[in-house]
């Protein structure tokens, strides 16, 4: 009988620890569609006409160039409109007279931030291992390309 019951001891600890693994490769794989239909839109619009890439893969295109020599850096604090969207231009934030620190933000965005002189309106193509990666940041999946459109009205460097 007590062979039986650590038999059976076994059977449950392996059951458990095989829904305990299962639970956490599905909540792994369940963004992997969304993964490869970000990854597939960034690469069939990487070479669109007006659009520059940057080393990093950083896509950006120049609307208005600004004024002036100066340009922030990562020690600046920013003034900006924004709007971001998913590549099918759904809104997942916007803010208009914004003030945030170029240190702060994800690094594609910050990258962008640091090309641009005061008045000057870009867009951005930012992919996700420039943007939030793998963990995401709600309200933003894992994996997701970010696309923004960034008036930088002022800048001020420590």
């Amino acid at each position: 009988m007590l062979q039986i019951k650590h038999h059976t001891s076994r059977l449950l600890l392996a059951a458990v620890l095989l829904a305990a693994f299962a639970f956490s490769s599905c909540e792994r794989d369940k963004y992997l569609d969304w993964k490869y239909i970000n990854q597939s839109w960034y690469e069939q619009h990487k070479n669109d006409e007006g659009w520059q890439a940057t080393e990093s893969g950083l896509l950006y295109r120049v609307i208005y160039d600004g004024i002036g020599d100066l340009k922030p850096s990562s020690k600046s604090a920013v003034l900006v409109t924004y709007r971001g969207t998913y590549f099918n231009g759904n809104e997942f934030d916007s803010g208009e007279n914004v003030a945030l620190s170029v240190s702060g933000v994800v690094t594609g965005f910050a990258e962008g931030l640091k090309m641009m002189r005061k008045n000057a309106i870009y867009e951005f193509r930012i992919p996700q291992e420039l943007g939030y990666g793998e963990e995401g940041s709600s309200p933003i999946p894992p994996y997701t390309t970010l696309i923004f459109r960034v008036e930088l009205h002022d800048f001020q460097t420590q």
